[in-house]
């Protein structure tokens, strides 16, 4: 027989927290969901796990592990315009700009991007495929002009 008693009360919470994690607050249905962009293909951007950030203009950006211009699909950085449009505004190399950017990008006041990649810039480091690099997409630009600045 089982006996709620019998547990230890650090497991009965943690079975009451897990089973409140469980249950939804809110049901959301299909017609509450708006659909904003489908990447079309690789050269597209593939792979948006990084989340958005949104400027004062109501613009997303965000950026795609893998896809883009390159062969490799290094990854992209792109903008969803409030109205639907996307625009793509980097595609990684894999050299020297860097490649996989995998954590949300930053947005300042000014519209400024900011962001991270997990591998490329120095060659050599990090079992040859470089470190990563921290980058800056200025907003005057808009033609995907990267400012890098990598470590080994």
């Amino acid at each position: 027989m089982f006996r709620i008693s019998s547990l230890p009360l650090g497991s009965l919470f943690s079975c009451a927290l897990a089973t409140a994690l469980l249950v939804p607050a809110a049901s959301v249905s299909a017609k509450d969901l708006r659909l904003l962009y489908t990447f079309q293909n690789a050269k597209d951007g593939d792979v948006p796990h990084a989340g958005l950030v949104r400027d004062n203009a109501g613009n997303f950006y965000g950026a795609t592990y893998y896809g883009g211009a390159y062969a490799n699909g290094n990854g992209t950085v792109f903008k969803l315009a409030p109205d639907g449009t996307k625009t793509l505004l980097h595609s990684f190399s894999g050299g020297a700009d860097g490649e996989m950017p995998s954590a949300p990008l930053l947005v300042d006041k000014a519209g400024n991007l900011y962001g991270t990649t997990q591998e490329g810039g120095q060659v050599g480091g990090c079992n040859g495929f470089g470190c990563g690099v921290v980058f800056a997409m200025a907003r005057w630009h808009g033609d995907g002009t990267l400012h890098v600045y990598g470590w080994q």
